[in-house]
């Protein structure tokens, strides 16, 4: 049963871990093409598509960051 659940543990982290460096290379994708100047390259909804994903992503780690207590 152990061995079961080790399994199954690994499995979500590395779950976690490829949406992590999937998510982390869309950002940067999709910050290459709208900064970069090939979004006038780009259609309507792709570009609209890229400026969600970035900012998905930005929330995403503002979420993340450890908040800092100031309350003693």
């Amino acid at each position: 049963m152990e061995k079961m659940l080790n399994r199954f543990v690994r499995v979500v982290a590395l779950g976690e871990w490829v949406g992590n460096a999937f998510g982390a290379l869309a950002f940067l994708w999709a910050t290459v093409v709208l900064l970069g100047g090939f979004c006038t390259s780009l259609r309507s909804p792709d570009f609209w598509l890229g400026t969600v994903m970035i900012f998905m992503e930005a929330f995403r780690y503002a979420a993340w960051r450890p908040r800092i207590s100031y309350n003693r």
